[in-house]
């Protein structure tokens, strides 16, 4: 790996023990062959470290202690770090991440020779941690469970009760609407008796739960709630005065639709066919993804609950082709038509066998599929060793997104635990099928409120819309492709904590800061001024689709004109009024917007924007990256990679660190561009923040040495006036 980049340690040489006694799993397990000495082995610490700059190696803690919560990757050890440095009363520390009301949560368990209040040690911790890696719950223990060999025991950590999370002082309700509010809180974020003062997001909320409350306050209160004002307004009395003054709009459920021989299909999943019938395009749309597994499975009641879950969502066995009359439309096939069937591979005798796993997933998330004949799911069982196994599985895009995915894993995995148990699985009722969601949003589109959206959208992309002009020396072929590559820094800690502070500050978010920021870049580059940009939103408002498997993702078209004398106040002012309109207009689908502006087709560009903008707060991408402190200031080459725009930037927030990943058509741009058109967007954002008043074109983004080599170097030329000749 590059200096800088996490990587598993290994030992190597002449002592390195022969393996395990009696444990031949665990040897094949733990001592691998050594690729870089033909015919020697090494050893797998299990153990995490990088490469300095000055060739030491940094230890960074032990792999199984590494968790992700809420996308965020997260090291135990440095929690528990921090828990022991709240005072000498307090003698042991350890954190676990467990299982609790729909997601992890963080427990913090600890011996004292003194009593501790909790509350204050969660104060200390905020002041000290980023708020994703404070503890919910706090247990104290007599004394910290031990395996036979001295160990902690974390497997014998008791679980948690109401008592050990840490609470504001109870303010019981006081009316009908704080009851029902009470008891929405309660269901969403899995905790019992809240009261009227706490705040939603100290509770555990986050903005996925959010989405969640929206959908409930319309089932209940006959309102719509804005993610906007739910982000403002934090406690549970708030939100009962923003439901009182809220305009009344009754509840509608979704209608299901009569039993047919097909259906009509959404606006996205009429893209998504139309890209894929180009073969190239097709396999940019494939979701590939994988989940390691360790322990003793029943493989056939692991098989028997992904049958289920295709059973139970009928999207998964749905095909898509055109009628007599020429339509394209959505069939659902019953399970003996659709021939679906998932893969049990063995490689418990394969040397290398996390290789051949690796081989196996890189060839088949490029296979296409066939969407007339399907099944549009792939899943496989690879079994590594005894207690370990990978489950990997790739759906097209026209039958899934993000969140179905998560919906997808936990109908499995809440199937797999009822059958080995022989029970029947507990999971939420589904009232209607995608079938019935691609109905309903038709109708929407007829109805007054939608032209409201639809003449929004139209006139904010009136007029010719720019297109993208980053500096490059290649030639853009004449169809656009999906061949690309990925680089990645990461943002110092000074950096990313200056762009929260800054985003908050002007009542904004960080996905705000980040759209101004990267604008105000590309506006340096290019000295363009209109410039459009788009972002994927869930599209779930509808309490219906909560639970559901299906294409629900819409896109958000960011459009704002850069203005060099304009300030990156200024610029961030705009850029939020321009997200929170768009909020308010989300429904309208960007594949119909597509069709409605009627655009002369570029076949070598994507459709009205691109560059896309994603900040990942959902857990959707799955990196093994993990920070603990500074990071070398370099470039990372993660690879080639399938890129659906000219350039996608990936923002995450790693530890109290923020990452960011280009994703770009290797065609159109080289690696030397991007990398310096990473470098220079960590230049120009710390400016941006400490001269926020000043005028965008203004900004000096150059490095020292680059300004050396442009002032000096380049115009470094000695000549002779004697020997010129005039002409």
């Amino acid at each position: 790996v590059p200096i800088g980049t996490p990587g598993k340690l290994f030992i190597s040489g002449a002592g390195v023990a022969r393996g395990y006694l009696n444990k031949p799993d665990l040897t094949r397990e733990k001592f691998i062959a050594n690729p870089f000495i033909e015919g020697e082995r090494m050893y797998d610490t299990g153990d995490l470290g990088r490469w300095l700059s000055d060739g030491n190696i940094e230890f960074m803690g032990r792999k199984d202690h590494q968790v992700k919560i809420r996308g965020f990757r997260i090291e135990l050890g440095e929690i528990e770090h921090a828990v022991l440095q709240y005072g000498s009363d307090l003698k042991q520390a350890v954190v676990e991440a467990k299982e609790s009301n729909e997601g992890k949560v963080l427990i913090a368990y600890f011996t004292a020779s003194a009593s501790i209040d909790k509350s204050e040690l969660r104060s200390f911790l905020q002041g000290r941690l980023p708020d994703y890696m404070v503890p919910a719950f706090y247990v104290e223990l007599e004394e910290l469970p031990l395996t036979p060999n001295g160990k902690i025991d974390r497997k014998a950590l008791p679980g948690v009760e109401g008592e050990d999370l840490i609470r504001n002082p109870y303010v019981a309700p006081r009316n009908e609407t704080e009851e029902k509010l009470v008891v929405i809180w309660q269901q969403v974020l899995g905790i019992e008796k809240i009261g009227v003062t706490e705040s939603f997001f100290e509770l555990g909320g986050h903005s996925l739960k959010i989405t969640r409350l929206i959908s409930e306050y319309y089932k209940v209160f006959d309102v719509k709630m804005s993610l906007k004002d739910l982000f403002i307004s934090e406690t549970l009395e708030s939100h009962s005065d923003l439901i009182k003054a809220s305009k009344k709009n009754e509840y509608v459920e979704i209608q299901k639709v009569e039993d047919n021989e097909s259906y009509i299909i959404s606006d996205s999943q009429r893209r998504f066919w139309v890209l894929s019938q180009f073969e190239e395009e097709s396999a940019a749309f494939n979701m590939p993804a994988y989940i390691e597994l360790n322990g003793n499975y029943d493989i056939e009641s692991f098989k028997r609950a992904i049958y289920h879950v295709v059973d139970r969502h009928e999207i998964l066995r749905t095909v898509f082709k055109v009628d007599d009359s020429g339509e394209i439309r959505q069939w659902i096939l019953s399970k003996e038509q659709l021939d679906f069937n998932i893969n049990y591979l063995d490689f418990r005798e394969k040397e290398e066998n996390e290789q051949f796993v690796k081989s196996y997933i890189e060839q088949d998330s490029y296979k296409l599929f066939d969407l007339e004949k399907g099944p549009l799911l792939r899943a496989s069982l690879i079994q590594l060793l005894d207690d370990k196994y990978v489950f990997y599985y790739n759906i097209h895009h026209i039958v899934s997104d993000g969140w179905s995915n998560d919906v997808l894993i936990k109908d499995v995995f809440t199937c797999y635990e009822a059958f080995k148990k022989g029970e029947n699985p507990e999971l939420p009722h589904l009232r209607i099928q995608y079938k019935d969601y691609a109905a309903w949003q038709k109708k929407q589109l007829e109805e007054e409120s939608f032209q409201l959206h639809r003449d929004y959208w139209l006139t904010k992309l009136s007029g010719e819309l720019s297109i993208l002009e980053l500096p490059t020396f290649n030639k853009r072929p004449a169809e656009k492709t999906n061949k690309g590559r990925m680089l990645g820094l990461y943002l110092s800690k000074e950096i990313s904590s200056k762009l929260k502070d800054y985003c908050q500050q002007n009542s904004g978010t960080l996905f705000m800061g980040l759209v101004a920021s990267v604008k105000a870049m590309i506006y340096r580059y290019t000295g363009q001024e209109d410039i459009i940009i788009g972002s994927p939103i869930a599209g779930r408002e509808h309490f219906d689709l909560e639970n559901q498997i299906g294409c629900y993702l819409n896109t958000l078209v960011l459009r704002n004109e850069v203005k060099g004398n304009d300030s990156f106040n200024d610029l961030y002012a705009n850029v939020k009024q321009t997200a929170l309109d768009a909020y308010t207009h989300q429904k309208y689908p960007f594949d119909r917007l597509v069709e409605e502006l009627d655009l002369k087709r570029d076949f070598s560009r994507s459709a009205i924007f691109d560059v896309l903008i994603v900040l990942q707060n959902n857990g959707d991408k799955k990196k093994n990256i993990t920070l603990t402190s500074d990071i070398a200031d370099s470039i990372i080459d993660y690879g080639a990679a399938s890129s659906k725009f000219d350039l996608s930037l990936y923002f995450e927030e790693i530890d109290d660190r923020l990452s960011c990943i280009v994703e770009y058509n290797s065609d159109v741009y080289d690696n030397d561009l991007m990398e310096q058109f990473l470098k220079h967007y960590k230049i120009m954002l710390l400016k941006l923040l400490e001269q926020s008043h000043q005028p965008i074109a203004a900004i000096d983004y150059l490095s020292g040495e680059e300004k050396e080599k442009l002032l000096c170097t380049f115009n470094n030329i000695k000549y002779n006036p004697e020997k010129l000749t005039a002409i």
